[in-house]
């Protein structure tokens, strides 16, 4: 499709789902924090991405309790399994990241308590799993924050309304987005 603008200069649009495999972007659900461009490595942006939900935030909202909870989890399934000699790969690449034997994690965390667990491992805990935060240490999935939209949801849900009722309800109320949007971002 071409668009022409009143410069008299014409725009090509691409229309669908357009792709750059080279080039990604993350949000930080929390703070806002952007991490976007060629090849991104989200250790330089210091971010994180949850395994489960996909949601990125920064390494400094993460959990000190939540990460030596699963920590802890880790090291009892290993425990449990006759510390079968062959390591799941992501209890062995926390273990080489930790630059700790596993006898030395274990002691730890059978002397510590998870936010000790958490803050002593956190550093090694990220560059194992970055990519791919466990489910109990993720932020998201154990409610301590939420996408904004998920939240929009609930509201929608647990008020009885719908979106269309909503908007009816701002175009009533508000004159334009510029006095509504003055009005969501009062502290």
């Amino acid at each position: 499709m071409q668009l022409f603008l009143e410069t008299g200069e014409s725009m090509k649009v691409r229309q669908g789902f357009v792709s750059n495999s080279s080039s990604s972007s993350y949000v930080c659900i929390v703070c806002g924090e952007e991490a976007c461009g060629m090849d991104v490595d989200l250790s330089s942006y210091e971010m994180v991405v949850s395994g489960i939900t996909g949601c990125a935030y920064c390494e400094s909202h993460m959990s000190d309790e939540l990460i030596g909870k699963s920590i802890r989890s880790m090291i009892t399934g290993y425990l449990e399994d006759d510390k079968n000699e062959n390591l799941d790969y992501q209890l062995s690449a926390f273990i080489d990241n930790s630059e700790e034997s596993i006898e030395e994690v274990t002691k730890d965390v059978v002397e510590m308590d998870d936010n000790e667990l958490g803050a002593r491992y956190k550093d090694s805990f990220v560059s194992t799993f970055r990519y791919e935060i466990p489910e109990e240490a993720c932020i998201v999935c154990n409610l301590l924050q939420l996408d904004d939209s998920d939240v929009l949801k609930y509201l929608i849900l647990e008020s009885n309304t719908n979106k269309e009722s909503l908007l009816s309800e701002i175009r009533n109320k508000f004159e334009n987005y510029n006095e509504f949007y003055k009005h969501i971002n009062q502290k």
